[in-house]
């Protein structure tokens, strides 16, 4: 089955997208979109991570490191296994949208953890998700990239990348300046409400 070709002053994508003045499709704009505030979303949360686990769980340097070794581990041993489902059923689209809802679930119960095995489960099930969805996502932003713009799609996710980093952390900052806290979006008042 053919894509339907739609008129598009600015040509189409080799799906047959419209492109926009960009030289971008709806696609991979939506895929943009998700990624800036799925990864947002991780920002605001895992730089206050340590101090979390010290100071309010009383968790030692040695649970962070083990948190954060077996989450990348996992992380990228999946990106290459989800690469590879990707490519033999030709459908990426199912791994990352199971990636980004799986990461999505996941993250909120940060607040509700009481130990450090608990930080430990729900990383690592957030690592899951990032490394099922990354490589099948790469995939449907070089699928929708016409051959002249190849590198543009990659290039705004990498652009978003930039954004988010320092989006993230500078929204939990201004949460948190601004006095509103909350137990589940700020977990690490709990120690001072004590």
């Amino acid at each position: 089955m053919t894509p339907q070709k739609r008129d598009s002053p600015y040509g189409l994508d080799p799906s047959g997208n419209p492109l926009d003045r960009f030289g971008l499709s709806r696609p991979v704009w939506l895929l943009g979109w998700v990624s800036f505030f799925t990864d947002m979303a991780s920002e605001m949360i895992y730089p206050l991570l340590p101090l979390f686990l010290t100071r309010v769980l009383g968790a030692g340097a040695m649970s962070l490191g083990v948190i954060e070794g077996v989450a990348e581990a996992a992380n990228s041993i999946l990106k290459i296994v989800s690469g590879r489902m990707a490519d033999r059923t030709g459908q990426p689209k199912k791994l990352v949208l199971a990636g980004y809802g799986l990461s999505s679930l996941v993250r909120p119960l940060i607040g509700f953890v009481t130990a450090w095995p608990h930080v430990l489960a729900l990383r690592f099930t957030d690592r899951i998700g990032k490394g099922v969805r990354t490589s099948p996502r790469d995939a449907l932003l070089a699928r929708f990239a016409p051959e002249k713009t190849r590198g543009c799609p990659g290039s705004s996710s990498s652009c978003c990348f930039c954004v988010y980093r320092t989006n993230g952390p500078i929204k939990s900052l201004v949460h948190r300046s601004l006095g509103r806290r909350s137990p589940v979006l700020c977990p690490w008042d709990r120690a001072s409400t004590k």
